[in-house]
């Protein structure tokens, strides 16, 4: 029996630290294709993205901008199909965020139409369910009316409690929640978020789930930095630094300029990212970012920035005000100009 115990145990080992493996060279492999695509490189961002799915079941966002890439930039439709029929898998609500234009791509838009009525989905109904009656409490509570805001704000925390419970439940009843089986993580995200101003901090049910390759490492990284930003806002006197790098408070624009300040944390936010297999260095994740805001293409937002008013002073005074500070080295970044921050490539 213990032999039978060890063998078992060796072998889980195994099977773990593989698809451990599989999960981080998964990223390795998206990174290259994203930063392929700045360079404007779709033939080298498809092969990546092909290599990349090959090591783990891909997530929707990046089986989405392996399609667009296949079948609108390089017209690889074989490709693209391969693609779709696993993306149709997780459930489609509306085609035209898939293809925008339905009259040049009508071949395509015939062949996506029929696989979407024709494919079984891998979803789990009843999952799919406690999440859309969470995902409703958790908005019915934020948009009804009160009289008072101390009402609403016990309102709200008995909602958000009781969703946190929720969440522990499901949990615990249902062995795999992700994207084939939940169609979309993004109702738990934001319940974990407003949890986190009352101290719950998510890394305590989504760490290890990201660790497995269930919830996608990019989403938790954003979520992480989001919540430690909430409960700054709530209490003073807490560190600031971002875990993860994705905190928009140092990646915005102002009208038509960008600016990009530098964490002193870097190699604590670098380490923090490779724990959860992200190869994208701070490096990496800026140039996704100034390709975003200069090229201005709709078809690759794989990131996104935050514009900011600042209601102090007209944004003209806060754009040279913050000039000033990085030319005089008052603070460490860099800022960039466009003309036409309406161009498309």
């Amino acid at each position: 029996m213990n032999r039978f115990f060890l063998i078992f145990a060796l072998l889980f080992s195994i099977s773990f630290s593989q698809g451990q493996k599989n999960v981080k060279k998964y990223y390795e492999y998206v990174n290259k294709a994203e930063l392929a695509i700045c360079k404007s490189k779709y033939q080298a961002a498809s092969k990546y993205y092909e290599k990349a799915f090959k090591y783990h079941k891909p997530f929707r966002r990046d089986l989405a901008l392996s399609f667009k890439i296949n079948y609108k930039y390089i017209e690889n439709y074989e490709l693209a199909i391969q693609n779709f029929i696993i993306l149709a898998q997780t459930g489609i609500d509306d085609l035209t965020e898939i293809i925008d234009d339905t009259i040049k791509y009508q071949v395509m838009w015939k062949y996506i139409k029929n696989i979407v009525d024709t494919t079984k989905l891998t979803l789990n109904m009843d999952l799919v369910s406690s999440i859309n009656t969470m995902r409703h409490d958790d908005q019915s509570v934020r948009l009804a009316s009160y009289d008072n805001d101390t009402l609403r704000s016990q309102a709200i925390y008995r909602t958000d409690s009781v969703n946190y419970k929720k969440i522990l439940e499901i949990y615990e009843k249902y062995s795999s929640i992700n994207e084939y089986t939940a169609k979309t993580v993004t109702p738990l995200y934001f319940i974990l978020l407003h949890n986190s101003r009352y101290g719950y901090d998510p890394k305590e049910i989504w760490f290890e789930e990201v660790k497995k390759g269930n919830i996608d490492a990019r989403t938790y990284m954003e979520l992480e930095d989001q919540c430690k930003t909430a409960i700054i806002d709530k209490m003073e006197g807490i560190n600031n630094d971002p875990i993860y790098g994705t905190n928009y408070n140092f990646i915005f624009a102002i009208n038509n300029t960008l600016f990009i300040f530098e964490p002193e944390n870097i190699n604590e936010i670098e380490k923090n990212r490779n724990e959860i297999y992200i190869s994208e260095t701070w490096n990496d994740y800026i140039k996704k970012v100034k390709y975003i805001y200069f090229k201005q293409n709709q078809d690759f937002h794989f990131l996104s920035y935050k514009t900011i008013i600042d209601y102090s002073m007209t944004s003209e005074e806060l754009i040279e005000k913050l000039k000033k500070e990085i030319d005089e080295n008052q603070v460490k970044g860099v800022y960039f100009e466009i003309k036409n921050p309406f161009k498309s490539n």
